[in-house]
């Protein structure tokens, strides 16, 4: 299993988030894990530096969740 570099997921995560409709509540970026069961990757130990490399990526790109989201026109009935 190849796991991700923290700067790999934070892209792509960046990436989803632009896909994303606006109005949709993200509920979490990072999971947590106690240390003594956590196996990989390590930087996920950084939770809130994992959080604050994502706020910081997205505004490098100047972009937004849902800033490329692209609304179908079917209504659910």
């Amino acid at each position: 299993v190849k796991l991700l570099e923290q700067n790999e997921y934070v892209e792509l995560i960046s990436d989803i988030l632009e896909l994303i409709p606006p109005q949709w509540v993200i509920l979490r970026l990072v999971s947590s894990a106690d240390k003594e069961y956590l196996v990989a990757p390590a930087w996920l130990a950084g939770k809130a530096g994992v959080i604050e490399q994502i706020r910081r990526e997205l505004l490098r790109r100047n972009t937004w969740q849902g800033k490329n989201y692209e609304s179908n026109s079917y209504s659910r009935t």
